[in-house]
C-alpha cells in the first residue's frame, strides 16, 4: 500500500472538513486491495491495479468517490 506524496499534497489543499473525508476514503480504498497504486491523473487521485479502478474528486462542498467501468 504505497502512498503517493502527490496525493498527500492534493488532500492538503482542501479545507479541513473535506480533507478528513478524503483521508477516510483514501484509507478505505487502499485497505480494500493492497495491490492498488495511487497517483494523480486529471488533477485527481486515481487508484489503479491493471487499469484504473476508482478516483477521488473534491470541491469546497463535497467529495466524490467514482468508479471506472463498473469496477
Amino acid at each position: 500500500m504505497a502512498r503517493s506524496k502527490n496525493v498527500d499534497s492534493w488532500i492538503a489543499e482542501h479545507d479541513p472538513a473535506i480533507r478528513q473525508i478524503c483521508e477516510v476514503l483514501r484509507n478505505a480504498v487502499l485497505r480494500a486491495d493492497l495491490a492498488l497504486r495511487e497517483s494523480i491523473k486529471w488533477s485527481n487521485p486515481v487508484y489503479e491495479k491493471r487499469s484504473a479502478v476508482c478516483y477521488l474528486s473534491a470541491t469546497d462542498d463535497y467529495v466524490t468517490l467514482g468508479f471506472f467501468n463498473g469496477a
